[in-house]
């Protein structure tokens, strides 16, 4: 009981610390460009999708931001590996065209270098964006070691 009880707490804490800050979801998203054989021809593809937790089997290949993003924005990457781990942070204002959709411009970081390809630990991930010295969303997610 006083287990579930603690469950339930941390529920509630976090979906309440995650309705404080804004969502990035408007400015910013993940993607994953892959190869699909279509009428014998192997062409091209993507998907662009909101960011999500990273472990081995979800993780996504970047990071892009959308139309609406303002011209002077910078993207923030602060990862906490686990509990006792100090928190490395990274940031930009570099970017490029995403060649495979031009709504789209590739942020200028290594999600994997910074979040590990194979995570061992469970841990924490923000990404901030910021315009004008302000900070527009920071989105929170989790790091985690899904087993293989």
């Amino acid at each position: 009981m006083f287990r579930n009880s603690i469950i339930t707490a941390s529920l509630i804490l976090s979906g309440v610390f995650a309705q404080a800050a804004t969502s990035c979801d408007d400015y910013l998203k993940s993607f994953n460009e892959y190869t699909q054989k279509v009428e014998g021809v192997l062409v091209k593809k993507h998907s662009i999708f909101e960011i999500t937790d990273w472990s081995r089997n979800s993780r996504f290949q970047g990071l892009v931001l959308t139309a609406k993003a303002p011209a002077d924005i910078e993207v923030v990457l602060e990862t906490k590996a686990n509990s006792k781990a100090k928190v490395i942070s990274v940031k930009t204002n570099k970017t490029t065209p995403f060649a495979q959709d031009e709504k789209y411009r590739v942020v200028s970081l290594d999600v994997e270098k910074q979040l590990g390809s194979a995570p061992q630990h469970s841990g924490t991930y923000i990404v901030r964006v910021l315009a004008s010295g302000k900070e527009l969303c920071a989105d929170k997610k989790l790091i985690f070691d899904d087993g293989e």
